[in-house]
This record gives C-alpha cells, sequence and structure tokens, in this order.
C-alpha cells in the first residue's frame, strides 16, 4: 500500500469492511483485521467499516479494534484521507456515489477486493490489487473460468466423500443418513449465496493459454476425492 500510496504514518485510513467476504457479517480469519493491525503499526489512524458486523463481534475484541469500529459511514468516512475497500460489499458498490460525496477528504483509494473500477475514484488517486496493465486473452479467460469450475466440482466431490464416511460411521439407517441433495439445499438457505454443485467427474480445463493453478490440479485428485459410489 505504501509503495502505491506513499507513507500512511499519521494519516487517517478507513477499512470499508471488516467481514472476510461480501455482503456478510463473518469476521473469523478476515485478512481486513490483519491489515488493521498491521496499518496501525506503521503510525496509520485507522478506522474500520462495515454495515454487516456488530461492535460486539468477538473477533474484532480479540483483536483489540472494537474500540476503532463503526457502522456510522458518514462518521467513519468523513475524515478519512485514505479508503481502502476490504469488502465488495453491495453497500459500498452500489452506494458509491453517496460514499465519496461523504468522504470530502480523501485523496487516494485502495481496492483491496476490485470493487470498484479505477475511474470510478474519480478524481481521487486510485490503486488496487489484481489490475494488470495488458488485457487478458480469451484463452486464458478461458482457462481460468473453466479452472474455477474444476475446482467447484472437485470441492462437490470433496463433501460428498465426507457425507459418505459419515454416513457409514454414524448413521446405520436410510433414515439417519445425510443426502448431497439434501446437504447442496441446506448450503443454499446460506445468504451470502453459498452453491454446491452435484458431484461428479472433473473436466480440466485445456485451452490454449497454458495455465492452470495447482489448486485445479488438485481438484482430480491430492486433497479432492472422486465422488464416492451411492454419495447422492
Amino acid at each position: 500500500m505504501e509503495h502505491a500510496l506513499g507513507p500512511l504514518n499519521g494519516r487517517a485510513v478507513v477499512l470499508l469492511g471488516a467481514a472476510y467476504r461480501a455482503n456478510a457479517g463473518e469476521t473469523r480469519h478476515s485478512p481486513a483485521l490483519v491489515l488493521a493491525r498491521l496499518l496501525l503499526g506503521l503510525g496509520a489512524r485507522v478506522t474500520l467499516h462495515d454495515p454487516h458486523v456488530y461492535p460486539t463481534d468477538p473477533e474484532l475484541r480479540r483483536a483489540g479494534l472494537a474500540e476503532l469500529f463503526t457502522r456510522d459511514l458518514a462518521g467513519a468516512v468523513a475524515p478519512a484521507e485514505v479508503l481502502v475497500l476490504c469488502a465488495a460489499h453491495r453497500d459500498y458498490h452500489d452506494g458509491r456515489a453517496a460514499l465519496l460525496a461523504l468522504a470530502r477528504r480523501a485523496t487516494q483509494v485502495f481496492d483491496a477486493c476490485n470493487a470498484w473500477q479505477p475511474g470510478d475514484a474519480a478524481p481521487r488517486q486510485y490503486a488496487g490489487i489484481g489490475r494488470g496493465t495488458r488485457t487478458p486473452s480469451a484463452e486464458l479467460v478461458a482457462d481460468v473460468v473453466a479452472g474455477f469450475r474444476a475446482v467447484e466440482r472437485g470441492m462437490a466431490n470433496e463433501v460428498a466423500a465426507l457425507v459418505a464416511v459419515l454416513n457409514a460411521r454414524y448413521a446405520p439407517t436410510p433414515a439417519e443418513q445425510a443426502s448431497i441433495p439434501e446437504v447442496r439445499r441446506l448450503a443454499a438457505t446460506c445468504p451470502t449465496g453459498c452453491v454446491l454443485v452435484e458431484p461428479g467427474e472433473v473436466t480440466l480445463p485445456e485451452g490454449g493459454s497454458g495455465f492452470r493453478s495447482a489448486l485445479v490440479s488438485c481438484s482430480a485428485g491430492g486433497i479432492f476425492s472422486r465422488p464416492p459410489t451411492g454419495a447422492g
């Protein structure tokens, strides 16, 4: 951040999003809390805001950040010199214009989750993570999407394998056993949009870019399991 924005010692920095993912209130393992501690160590004056999190959140208290947290957006951004987008909450995306109107003192935006486009913060300086200097090729985009689908399927196979093991050990009768359709139905009730695909054979990307992550390779073998017989 300092490479992109300059020294942060003594500057007012607001972290927008204390949760670990968009449109959720879960703060366990949230990188925003780690970032807040790092910024404090650099001498920044840190405030955290999140519409989905409450001041009584145990992770905030455990990190020693509860006193720096607020749900008051205007109070959080009005004194800020630097806005840091830590979670791509809908409030920050759809309410961007109102947010920036409140942040009159802010001269810089650091987008850690690609929630905005570079021009969205104008005339403020914008820097983000994962913003390349070139447009990716169609082959690379296709391979990345296919890789995601492979990991998605591999994860479903892992869940199916776990269900099969638990049923075999702890649910001797069909009436007691969990089923993958029911697990998928319950996953879909998550307010943050959890979707568990059906278990099945994993198709690895064979596009022209040559890109394949280690996690994609694991989806066909390794940490992910093949769909067990009768797991559905």
